[in-house]
């Protein structure tokens, strides 16, 4: 599941710079974000929860796809609008 929210339009050759974080994580889904800049300001902000496959096609524990990440071993707590938006969705 993702969700996006664009706060300015984006031009045709503008410079983007793209920063993607680990917000957190349960059992099943690594929660992510993605925030796009242009001309030092934000332009949009996504979320993804995200679940992993592994080439055989099962399921990766999102606590080994954090620490490949090295997001750590301890999820840390969810911003409330994200932990709003994944229970809404029931993605947890």
């Amino acid at each position: 599941a993702s969700t996006m929210t664009y706060r300015r339009s984006l031009r045709l050759g503008d410079e983007i710079e793209i920063t993607t974080r680990v917000l957190g994580w349960d059992p099943r889904v690594v929660y992510l974000e993605q925030v796009f800049r242009s001309r030092d300001r934000l332009s949009a902000r996504g979320v993804v929860a995200g679940r992993f496959l592994a080439r055989a096609g099962h399921r990766v524990p999102a606590t080994d796809v954090a620490a490949l990440l090295g997001a750590g071993t301890t999820s840390p707590e969810l911003p409330d609008d994200v932990a709003a938006w994944a229970a809404a969705l029931d993605v947890a």
